[in-house]
């Protein structure tokens, strides 16, 4: 058998036709292969395509034809590189064999082992009129080899404008990234071309890309539109955003959460980023659907450098979101008093009232010690104190929330001994009432905190005030807190009675 295959393989090589058909008549199987992985069909395709004589070149596209006629398979492939003859043909401009291929149903599709379809390689030897054939057939314009490059990244690393008109024609997205995250647009270093691209990108229909995100407000992932801007700054590529901006991108374009270019920059922490948009004309206060400026994105993600440029450029340090929370508010979520302090260097108002529940960032930060303490987020106490001890500096100690609970209140009530301290040192008033009537006292004897309760009465806290039950300290005492008041209201009224 491997004697007759031989025959088989010398008379392709020799263009005979007659000898081919014989040896077909006499049952070789047209699709076997030689040794070195080749069926006679990549044979008769490699030299009817190297074939300069016109008599030649007849005779072995005839060949070709009685092969595939004679059931040769279109989608073999060679051992080497997993091409198909379609692959050979393409990489050769071979017009009439590609033609010939795809009547006999050839995979216009189909990947090497690098993952390189017949479209990659007509496009990476130039041949356009046989990238338009196999375009017109449904070769796939965006298929991606195994180094996620594309026909069109092909074409944009060869400085390629004709065939990149051509892909893009057939749908080329030039937003595809490789696995270097390189898009066409990178690669290219042809400014015309580069031209074509950045102008494609941005006008592709909605300008959009779409990506995959988790979108904490609902709790599944979601589909998110990126225009071509914020896409570039995403990923930080200043050359991309540089060539955007050049060619006439919308800093202030938005997506469908409602930011802006800078607000990704400000996420990202790409300062380099928001300092092109600001240039480009980049509104630093834009706000997204939830009322966020970029300033509260550089907080609440940590970025203190761009933090600083954005403060630096005009950024509103009390700018209000949709639930009453300005920047710092958001430092003191996140325990950033690095932070807070800039911020408060810009002049933050430590004393507004955020959240629905009117809390100060002096009252933020006592919830947020409270958090620590019970263990429900890991943080270094000092930096909680730390940002305290900056808010305590600028700011009203004496501000209620909407229960009417002073920080006092809660730092009672959260048996901080250390903060209670702070804010009486603050002149926070000891006999601040809420709703209730009830008094930092009142608080901490309920809970029992017998350190706490001499330390309000070193303070001049009143014994004897009344909630609007008209019950004491002493009366919702217990523990330790109970002894405590005892032992004071005897020496002062003789009695436990006030």
């Amino acid at each position: 058998m491997w004697f007759l295959g031989s025959n088989i393989f010398d008379a392709i090589t020799n263009g005979e036709v007659e000898k081919v058909r014989d040896i077909l008549e006499r049952s070789i199987k047209a699709s076997q292969r030689r040794k070195d992985g080749f069926s006679p069909l990549h044979y008769a395709v490699h030299y009817a395509a190297q074939e300069r004589d016109p008599a030649g070149r007849r005779r072995r596209l005839d060949i070709v034809k009685l092969l595939l006629e004679r059931g040769a398979d279109p989608n073999d492939r060679d051992e080497s590189r997993g091409r198909t003859p379609l692959h050979m043909a393409a990489e050769y401009g071979d017009m009439e064999l590609v033609d010939l291929l795809i009547r006999y149903r050839a995979d216009v599709n189909a990947p090497d082992r690098d993952g390189n379809t017949p479209l990659h390689y007509a496009v990476m030897r130039g041949h356009k009129h046989v990238a338009e054939f196999l375009l017109k057939n449904r070769a796939n314009s965006n298929a991606q080899n195994k180094e996620g490059r594309t026909p069109l990244h092909i074409a944009a690393l060869n400085n390629n404008i004709e065939i990149a008109q051509l892909l893009l024609r057939y749908r080329a997205n030039p937003g595809i990234r490789d696995a270097a995250r390189k898009t066409p647009i990178d690669l290219t270093t042809n400014e015309e071309l580069a031209r074509l691209l950045v102008r494609e990108y941005r006008d592709r229909p909605r300008g959009a890309q779409r990506v995959k995100v988790r979108n904490t407000a609902v709790g599944r992932n979601v589909r998110v539109r990126l225009p071509p801007l914020h896409d570039a700054v995403k990923d930080q590529n200043l050359s991309l955003l540089n060539l955007f901006l050049s060619k006439g991108g919308n800093p202030n374009e938005v997506d469908n959460f409602g930011r802006t270019a800078l607000h990704i920059a400000a996420e990202v922490g790409c300062r380099e980023c928001a300092d092109l948009l600001i240039q480009a004309g980049a509104d630093v206060n834009a706000r997204d659907k939830k009322g966020r400026t970029p300033l509260h994105y550089a907080v609440w993600y940590g970025h203190h450098e761009v933090a600083d440029h954005l403060l630096r450029k005009g950024a509103a340090p009390d700018a209000i979101d949709s639930i009453g929370n300005t920047p710092l508010h958001y430092a003191v979520e996140k325990i950033r008093p690095d932070l807070v302090e800039l911020l408060l260097q810009y002049g933050a108002d430590p004393n507004v009232r955020g959240t629905r529940k009117g809390w100060t960032p002096l009252y933020h930060a006592v919830v947020m010690i409270e958090k620590v303490n019970r263990g429900e987020i890991s943080a270094d106490l000092k930096n909680v104190l730390r940002m305290i001890d900056l808010l305590l500096e600028k700011g009203d100690p004496n501000i209620p929330n909407i229960d009417g609970w002073m920080p006092l209140h809660k730092a009672a009530a959260a048996g901080v001994v250390d903060v209670v301290a702070k804010l009486l040192e603050h002149n926070a008033n000891p006999n601040a009432t809420d709703k209730r009537g009830q008094t930092p006292l009142h608080i901490a004897a309920f809970k029992g905190y017998g350190v706490i309760v001499r330390l309000l009465l070193q303070y001049d806290a009143d014994i004897c005030a009344r909630d609007i039950w008209r019950r004491t300290p002493y009366d919702l005492a217990k523990g330790d807190a109970k002894r405590e008041l005892e032992l004071i209201l005897k020496k002062k009224m003789g009695s436990i009675n006030c």
